[in-house]
């Protein structure tokens, strides 16, 4: 990446350019569209603009959803990141759940399950583009039960 200086365009989170441009030379939009197809034609952000603003802003330590304002703020500018709002993480959120299915075992006690099929194949393509998972071996994925 090649640094500019301009002095009329100032903001503090200049570090996400670097994120921004790593991501995108790994392709994480098209495997996220790939993984979870497209949204409304009239929709002003896809679903990888949606979950690279959440990546953004655990990038920048923010610790609730209306941090994403004070980024989106201060990014309004920027020619090519798409910030997203906090409302409209919310919306999209909504819009990817899926349905939750109950099992009764034989001692009577129901179990609420939630299992989403796009997102249990998203993860580990993006953990192993990203290098966290080695492609060479196995790996046995965990869950959190909440009970």
């Amino acid at each position: 990446m090649q640094v500019q200086v301009n002095p009329t365009f100032f903001h503090s989170f200049g570090g996400i350019n670097f994120i921004d441009a790593s991501l995108g030379k790994l392709g994480v939009s098209s495997l996220i569209t790939g993984a979870l197809g497209h949204r409304s034609l009239i929709a002003t952000y896809s679903y990888a603009d949606v979950i690279k603003t959440i990546f953004y802003l655990h990038a920048i330590g923010g610790d609730v959803l209306d941090d994403v304002n004070t980024l989106k703020q201060q990014l309004q500018d920027h020619p090519e990141l798409k910030i997203c709002s906090a409302d409209t993480i919310e919306y999209v959120s909504q819009e990817l759940r899926c349905p939750s299915s109950e099992v009764t075992t034989s001692k009577g006690v129901v179990h609420t399950i939630n299992e989403h099929e796009m997102f249990n194949k998203l993860l580990p393509k993006l953990c192993k583009l990203g290098g966290v998972l080695d492609n060479t071996i196995g790996h046995t994925m965990d869950y959190d039960g909440h009970i």
